[in-house]
């Protein structure tokens, strides 16, 4: 097949595996670009999700301090 193409591009015939070792290296280098890019994708998702969870951490403690806060009113107004 690709000899059949590479005698109708009028190419040497000899130069057929450089031109098959050259097709195979950029296809890898193109798939090689396409996991970097897929790695920075999950990396900044991995990073969205940390952020959203330490808000919700706080948020949380937030509530506790408050409602502690609340304890501490109804108590020392039982008290009284």
């Amino acid at each position: 097949m690709i000899s059949n193409w590479v005698k109708e591009m009028g190419i040497d015939v000899g130069c057929e595996m450089c031109l098959v070792t050259e097709i195979a290296n950029d296809r890898l280098t193109r798939e090689v670009i396409e996991g970097e890019e897929l790695a920075v994708k999950l990396a900044q998702e991995r990073a969205r999700y940390r952020d959203e969870a330490r808000h919700w951490k706080h948020v949380a403690a937030l509530a506790m301090v408050a409602l502690a806060g609340l304890f501490v009113l109804v108590v020392v107004g039982w008290i009284r």
